[in-house]
């Protein structure tokens, strides 16, 4: 039971921080091809979760946001304000580095960088939101969370 609570726990580490998964393994005692398989397990879950669930995240998020400028009176608007064009959107420096990445290196570079870099919930995000074919985008996704699993994993146990 207490094994079993450790691959979940492993596992859940995984589809959050990816990065630190297979440390987290050195922690438990885990072989080799348990570390492998547990933090490949949680990576891929991890994709599948924030990837269908996106829309229902990003709804999320919104809903969130307006109902804390609505409590603490942030950013609202008064009727008069309503014949006003809308205020243009702010790029800040992260939305702007975001969209370098995508442009300069697509998918491929968004999926390399999503483990280790971005976190899987934020690379999945990203990825979701500009590309949309969703077969291609998850299967990329998953690709690199497997082929990050065996770098970092094989890492860990050989130092």
């Amino acid at each position: 039971m207490e094994q079993l609570l450790k691959l979940l726990s492993l596992a859940f580490v995984s589809s959050l921080k990816f990065a630190a998964s297979p440390f987290a393994a050195l922690g438990y005692d885990l072989n080799y091809i348990q570390t492998v398989l547990t933090t490949t397990t949680g990576g891929i879950l991890g994709v599948l979760f924030f990837f269908y669930g996106s829309k229902y995240i990003a709804q999320w998020i919104t809903t969130y946001k307006n109902q804390m400028f609505f409590l603490f009176g942030i950013n609202r608007r008064s009727e008069e304000d309503e014949l006003l064009p809308e205020r243009k959107k702010v790029f800040t420096w992260q939305n702007k580095l975001i969209v370098i990445t995508v442009r300069r290196f697509g998918l491929v570079g968004i999926a390399l960088l999503t483990p280790t870099l971005l976190s899987i919930p934020v690379g999945t995000l990203i990825a979701a939101r500009y590309f949309h074919n969703p077969r291609r985008v998850v299967g990329y996704l998953c690709a690199s969370v497997v082929l990050w699993s065996l770098i970092l994993s094989s890492a860990v146990v050989i130092f």
